[in-house]
């Protein structure tokens, strides 16, 4: 009996100590895998920082560079503006008939006998976009087919605005006179000095 209490005694000791072992190696394990948790959650949001990370910076150069076109779009655009607008004036300057508008032309006659006629009055449009001074021209008289039969230079005194009317008169005026009983006439801008501002 005492042979048996004995080795009982051993043998649920030897259970209680497995147990335990258990019971350790349970929490051990538990411990490494709460330890595992913790390191892949770490990593988890050290990577999720990382990622946030690079987005701001992939956002920050994709507004840099939307900027930094931006900036070269607008240069391009000025610098095709400033190229238009030197290809208008040039033109304006080669050719500058098509950007005036002559109306209300007046004429003095200075002949008793014959005629002679001299411009007195004229309303000038400018069409372009550039301030015009000095602006010289001739009128032409026409006959009833509108073939030229007289010319006459004048001279314009005073700026005229871009896109503006100004009526010119008086000493504002310099021209020649002509000998025509022709009742119409046309007036054509020869040239002009344009402002480039």
């Amino acid at each position: 009996m005492t042979l048996c209490a004995s080795a009982c005694t051993t043998e649920a000791e030897q259970r209680r100590i497995e147990a335990e072992k258990q019971r350790v190696a349970a929490e051990e394990k538990r411990k490494q895998d709460e330890e595992l948790e913790r390191r892949a959650e770490k990593l988890a949001e050290e990577k999720k920082q990382q990622d946030e990370q690079i987005e701001a910076k992939a956002k920050q150069l994709a507004v840099e560079m939307a900027k930094e076109m931006h900036a070269e779009q607008k240069k391009e655009e000025a610098k095709d503006k400033v190229e238009r607008k030197r290809e208008a004036l040039a033109i304006l300057q080669r050719n500058p008939a098509p950007f005036f508008e002559a109306s209300g032309m007046e004429f003095f006659n200075k002949g008793i006998v014959n005629r002679y006629q001299q411009l007195t009055k004229v309303t000038l449009t400018n069409k372009s976009a550039f301030f015009v001074r000095d602006i010289r021209g001739q009128v032409d008289f026409l006959d009833n087919r509108n073939e030229t039969v007289a010319t006459i230079p004048v001279h314009l005194e005073g700026p005229l605005p871009p896109r503006g009317t100004r009526t010119y008169s008086g000493t504002e005026i310099t021209g020649n006179t002509v000998q025509t009983d022709a009742t119409k006439a046309r007036f054509l801008v020869t040239t002009a000095v344009a402002d480039d501002s």
